[in-house]
């Protein structure tokens, strides 16, 4: 959760480059072209507003999640 920032987009590029399936929770719509050119399947919502069981049912299945939403990783 929380792919277009710093740390989630450097995560998610990662992942995705080691085969790894990834879904991308994004806030704005335009953000989704950005993650699917890097691999990942984007998901439109944001934490504020999402119910639990939104991302619950958007996620079955996953190995893992990570959240990185807030994470404020402005460095290289």
């Amino acid at each position: 959760m929380g792919a277009t920032g710093g740390v989630g987009s450097r995560l998610a590029a990662q992942l995705n480059e080691q085969g790894d399936q990834v879904v991308g929770l994004h806030r704005y719509t335009g953000q989704a072209h950005t993650l699917e050119s890097d691999g990942t399947k984007p998901f439109l919502g944001d934490l504020t507003s999402l119910s639990a069981d939104t991302p619950a049912a958007r996620l079955e299945g996953a190995d893992a999640v990570v959240f990185t939403a807030g994470a404020s990783g402005a460095g290289p």
